[in-house]
């Protein structure tokens, strides 16, 4: 083979020639690896950036949901006569899309951080529970399971804020 090289590039001004360009179709190789791999970082970069941002749309839509079942609970119009809670079927809908919203994203974009669907349940507010089996409380209890539930809230939105926080620090 080296014979070959030899006979086909007869002089030193044809073998640097060669040489040069083996050496700038290495470099034009490299560099377009290189390219590749920013530009597909950078692509990476932006779909998490933009699935973090939907994260923290969907927290909001859970937040108003559970804030509006908070909020029927005070409403007389939203008890039957027998004194058992009505859930809204649509605010309910919400709230639960949006915790599977937020299970998705976690699950496909996200999977090293912890989403717990039992840490946002409606189902562990504990004013949902005793409203819906229509048991009856007096004021100081009332209040204490409402405050609770309120509680329940606060925390789950707190919670939610902290992983879209971590979310951005790891991905941003």
């Amino acid at each position: 083979m080296f014979e070959w090289f030899e006979s086909i590039f007869v002089t030193s001004s044809d073998k640097s020639r060669f040489i040069a360009i083996v050496v700038s179709t290495f470099v034009a190789i490299f560099v377009l690896l290189l390219s590749q791999r920013f530009t597909t970082k950078r692509e990476r970069s932006k779909l998490l950036i933009e699935k973090i941002e939907e994260m923290y749309k969907v927290s909001i839509d859970y937040s108003s949901a559970a804030n509006q079942i908070l909020k029927d609970l005070n409403n007389p119009k939203k008890y039957d006569k027998n004194g058992y809670y009505i859930i809204d079927q649509v605010v309910y809908g919400n709230m639960n899309d949006s915790i599977r919203k937020m299970e998705m994203l976690c699950g496909l974009y996200f999977p090293k951080i912890e989403f717990k669907v039992s840490d946002y349940s409606i189902v562990n507010m504990p004013i949902v529970n005793i409203a819906i089996k229509g048991k009856k409380l007096n004021e100081g209890e009332a209040y204490h399971i409402y405050e609770d539930s309120r509680n329940y809230i606060i925390n789950a939105e707190q919670k939610i804020t902290k992983l879209c926080r971590e979310l951005i620090r790891k991905y941003v």
